[in-house]
């Protein structure tokens, strides 16, 4: 089934595969769905006034194509430019929730519910307006969610999560700011880290600074710049800060503390070696002043 050039076209249950070339919008026949058993090729922008069911989706555009309702795709989603080196806003919005078993999109993915998938490829950035939940995270600019559990997390520019997150391997190259409670085993971020309340993870290295804003627990952190943790700071082997650490509550470390700079604790610190690498290392209680 081949459409070309049409303003409007109207779709109920296909059972093959459906081809739409330059047109406009695309509207269910009946209810609020649209159903392909087969393969969905669009080529261009396309608006579909309503949810989408198919086998596989392919879209080839150097604009948006946007989805009003939800997106079910039992394979696989790729979106990529019709021309190449095409400029303009081009991607994959879906008002709903979208599921499917994988993403590959040239340009941004911006989904208004929960995306369920294996893995998620974005040239662009990626927005989630709820829960994600995927094995494999892969963006080239910005990705943004409000809470969810993902194996793995590469990102090139910036991730945040406004609400608790669950991850096996963070690894960003600019900023992350994750919700309070979050979870992740191995943190590796070039630029900031900051979490919004108390985190728990295995190891955590930043290359600038980290602010944990509530207690924190983990096997070691190494940052390069700054440490600040509003709460207390158990790890179970080693800190290593290159500038200043300040901690507002306790700090209990297993096997080694090693700060650069100064070292501020509120509380009291518990730890069998603190070493200065060369440089003295002042050790007091800060006041709130300095909060």
């Amino acid at each position: 089934m081949h459409f070309k050039n049409e303003k409007w076209i109207q779709l109920g249950k296909v059972r093959g595969d459906v081809f739409i070339e330059d047109c406009d919008v695309l509207v269910p026949q009946k209810g609020k769905e649209i159903v392909v058993k087969g393969t969905l090729i669009v080529e261009g922008s396309l608006i579909i006034e309503g949810s989408l069911s198919c086998k596989h989706l392919r879209i080839k555009s150097d604009d948006k194509v946007i989805i009003q309702g939800d997106l079910k795709v039992d394979g696989s989603v790729i979106v990529k430019e019709r021309h190449r080196h095409s400029s303009g806003p081009k991607g994959l919005k879906v008002t709903g929730s979208a599921v499917a078993h994988d993403f590959d999109i040239d340009g941004s993915l911006h989904v208004g519910g929960d995306l369920d998938s294996k893995t998620v490829k974005c040239g662009g950035s990626l927005k989630i307006e709820r829960r994600i939940r995927a094995e494999r995270l892969s963006v080239g600019g910005s990705a943004s969610c409000v809470y969810g559990i993902i194996s793995r997390v590469d990102v090139g520019g910036s991730f945040k999560a406004s609400g608790t997150v669950e991850i096996g391997d963070l690894d960003v190259g600019g900023t992350v700011v994750v919700g309070q409670g979050s979870k992740i085993i191995s943190i590796n971020v070039g630029g900031t880290f900051k979490s919004l309340g108390e985190i728990t993870f295995k190891s955590l290295d930043v290359g600038g600074s980290v602010k944990l804003e509530g207690d924190a627990a983990g096997e070691s952190i190494e940052v390069g710049g700054v440490l600040k943790v509003s709460g207390s700071l158990i790890l179970s082997r080693r800190l290593d800060v290159g500038g200043i650490a300040s901690i507002h509550g306790d700090l209990r470390v297993g096997e080694e503390i090693h700060v650069g700079g100064i070292l501020r604790v509120g509380g009291q610190i518990d730890c069998p070696r603190v070493s200065d690498a060369g440089h003295f290392t002042r050790i007091h209680t800060a006041s709130s002043s300095s909060w």
